[in-house]
């Protein structure tokens, strides 16, 4: 019996048709590595690209809100800044807001504005958790929203301890490279080798030897040095006594 095809589900396959919000993107980038210098936009986007232009009618085909008492023709960077307006209903709002989507807008259009007006626009001026105490309380006031700035300090709180130590380590590897270079005399009995001998038979020294620069005044030749000595003859202890085994 023929086998029976399994219909396709929606948004399989990645439809050229699809709405942004539903296109799967699987890309490999490598990891950002964060500086002292890098950009709050940046870390709060983890290193990737800024969200695409959505309308609000597609986050509420995504929630499954058929109405249409909703103006959904207004780019979801607006509605961010003040969703209450745009879409009245509690329940609603907080399903759209949910949404991952969405809660990329409220970090890109509603926290890095706040931050850069408090002249935090890198981590260098966000600093560790208990510097720029005033700016940081008065971007989370005016948020108004624990979740979205807990994210916030803990994206960039990571960020600036990864970056910190970073440069620590970037000091210690250039002052360690530093102070290598100022050996004095490295390797010159290497580069600048020169000829030495021992001289025995010097009363004056110990043990009768001493070391003179230069080469020796006179070497044993090759006959002298290479000999095989004769063996001694060996004594048969047991045949001399007379009692061998």
């Amino acid at each position: 019996m023929a086998g029976r095809s399994q219909p396709a589900l929606p948004n399989e396959g990645g439809s050229a048709r699809e709405p942004p919000l539903s296109r799967a993107r699987v890309e490999s980038v490598p990891g950002p590595r964060w500086t002292l210098n890098s950009d709050v936009a940046d870390v709060l986007l983890r290193g990737a690209r800024p969200p695409e232009e959505v309308l609000l009618s597609e986050c509420l085909e995504r929630v499954r809100h058929r109405g249409t008492d909703i103006d959904g023709d207004v780019k979801m960077d607006v509605v961010i800044q003040r969703p209450e307006r745009f879409i009245t209903d509690d329940d609603l709002r907080e399903m759209v807001l949910s949404l991952p989507e969405c809660q990329t807008y409220a970090l890109v259009y509603k926290a890095v504005p706040l931050l850069r007006r408090k002249g935090i626009t890198g981590l260098l001026q966000w600093g560790g958790a208990d510097e720029n105490a005033d700016a940081k309380r008065a971007v989370r006031d005016a948020l108004a929203d624990d979740g979205l700035w807990n994210t916030v300090c803990s994206l960039l709180d990571i960020a600036f301890n990864v970056a910190k130590d970073a440069e620590a380590r970037g000091k210690v590897g250039k002052s360690e490279g530093e102070a290598a270079k100022v050996i004095a005399g490295a390797f010159e009995s290497v580069v600048n080798a020169r000829w030495s001998h021992v001289l025995s038979g010097v009363a004056d020294k110990p043990l009768g030897m001493c070391v003179a620069d230069g080469r020796p005044t006179s070497v044993w030749s090759d006959a002298e040095v290479d000999v095989t000595p004769a063996p001694e003859p060996t004594e048969n202890v047991d045949d001399a006594r007379g009692d061998g085994l």
